[in-house]
């Protein structure tokens, strides 16, 4: 005042609202066409699938400590562990190899989860996303018989009735997926031997069987 006193007002004040805390952190997950490693134009095993992992903030608050895992691709890097309001990246990982598990199950079921956390050091998150990509499933076998030399079982040295003849079965899957049950059956041969009922793909067997000639057949000519 004008005697060199302090003055000092009433208190005024206003009030501006505004918006709740809402971290929120959002995953996306999307396969790449299969790549073709042997060629055989089938989505199986051996193939490879790469896959584009995207996290965004969806908040209205920065976030940090931003990690993505997934279990089947391993290590995921991604280019920042800070995320603005708003923002995304795109993370990174090695392709994941198709299994011979994953070509039985008929898809390539791929999880990837997505967490970070907030200003006030809380968790945000987990979320998940999803990504399938269909396999291709084949079950096909092949054979190839072959006859051996024939047994002289009388020693005349003529391949006639009561000698006997060796034949091999070569049992080949030539499909995608493990068949099991695996048999070789033969009209001549009564017992056709194999090694085992079960093949993966790709994978052949040897069967064996013998057959006595018989007259009739001698007299057939073959």
């Amino acid at each position: 005042d004008d005697d060199g006193g302090g003055v000092t007002s009433p208190p005024s004040s206003t009030s501006t609202p505004t918006r709740k805390p809402l971290p929120a952190i959002l995953l996306s997950k999307s396969a790449a066409k299969p790549v073709d490693t042997n060629g055989d134009g089938r989505v199986d095993s051996g193939d490879t699938v790469a896959y584009a992992l995207v996290v965004t903030n969806t908040g209205n608050v920065p976030l940090h400590d931003v990690q993505v895992t997934d279990p089947m691709l391993g290590t995921v890097t991604c280019p920042s562990t800070v995320l603005a309001i708003g923002a995304s990246e795109s993370c990174s990982s090695a392709p994941h190899v198709i299994t011979q598990a994953d070509v039985d199950h008929g898809i390539i079921h791929n999880t990837a989860t997505a967490t970070a956390t907030d200003p006030d050091n809380d968790a945000v998150g987990p979320v998940s996303a999803s990504a399938n990509v269909p396999s291709t499933q084949v079950a096909r076998l092949s054979i190839d018989k072959q006859a051996g030399t024939v047994q002289d079982t009388n020693g005349d040295h003529r391949t006639d009735a009561g000698d006997t003849i060796p034949y091999t079965f070569v049992v080949t899957n030539t499909g995608t997926v493990i068949i099991t049950g695996v048999a070789v059956e033969d009209v001549r041969i009564a017992s056709v031997s194999c090694p085992t009922v079960t093949l993966a793909a790709g994978a052949s067997m040897t069967c064996a069987g013998s057959y006595r000639i018989k007259q009739a057949d001698v007299d057939a000519g073959s």
